[in-house]
């Protein structure tokens, strides 16, 4: 089953700023290493949360496959078992409680207790209105005890929360994508260097049909819970 991790680059920019001192200007390698770091919690020492075995079992819809990728908060002091609230940071301009979860994995990487790591299975039931309830098996958690990577080396001290979603959410951020396209679509801005190159304009009118469906899809599951 193909799938596609998504982010974008203003939500990498905006937490690299947050987590970097304020006198040091963010880099194309700060966003880079970010990105890396994530890609990084999905090695698993048993193998149950990796990037393959996901497509698999946890794409309960197959047409809604766009998983979005992020961390928790300050997962080395587990400030979620004080907040009401999944402190889950996507590298996506989206706020995943303005919808639920179809599916949810949960990565450590580096020094984390068990204990803590227990806790996190708490999620959907305490956090049961972020989940939709009429799918089985949608949460999933593991670790690997080896330290993640930080900017090329090993860091002992450094422990790695990554966290791929697949939410009902995502569509705001195709909303936004859509509507931004058909103001451009409608004025034939920029057209005509893709049909100079062989596209036909149907194609366009079929690519805006399908993203629209897509929509459509989303707000199904969501609305369905």
């Amino acid at each position: 089953m193909n799938f596609s991790l998504i982010y974008d680059n203003t939500a990498a920019l905006e937490f690299v700023k947050e987590y970097q001192p304020k006198a040091e200007v963010p880099t194309l390698y700060d966003i880079n290493n970010l990105i890396s770091q994530y890609y990084n919690c999905f090695s698993t020492d048993s193998g149950e949360v990796d990037v393959n075995s996901f497509a698999t079992q946890m794409v309960p819809i197959k047409s809604l496959k766009l998983l979005t990728v992020g961390s928790l908060l300050d997962p080395k002091h587990l400030m979620y078992q004080r907040s009401k609230e999944i402190m889950y940071h996507p590298m996506i301009n989206i706020d995943h409680r303005h919808g639920r979860f179809l599916s949810l994995a949960v990565n450590f990487r580096g020094n984390i207790s068990d204990n803590d790591v227990n806790k996190v299975y708490e999620f959907p039931e305490k956090f049961s209105s972020y989940f939709c309830t009429t799918i089985n098996n949608k949460f999933k958690v593991n670790f690997n005890k080896r330290p993640a990577v930080c900017y090329g080396e090993a860091q002992e001290d450094l422990i790695g929360a990554t966290v791929i979603g697949n939410g009902t959410s995502t569509q705001e951020k195709l909303k936004n994508l859509c509507e931004i396209f058909t103001s451009i679509f409608r004025r034939k801005a920029f057209i005509h260097h893709y049909i100079g190159e062989g596209m036909d304009e149907m194609e366009f009118v079929e690519c805006e049909s399908m993203i629209n469906d897509l929509i459509s899809s989303y707000q199904d599951a969501q609305d369905n819970k």
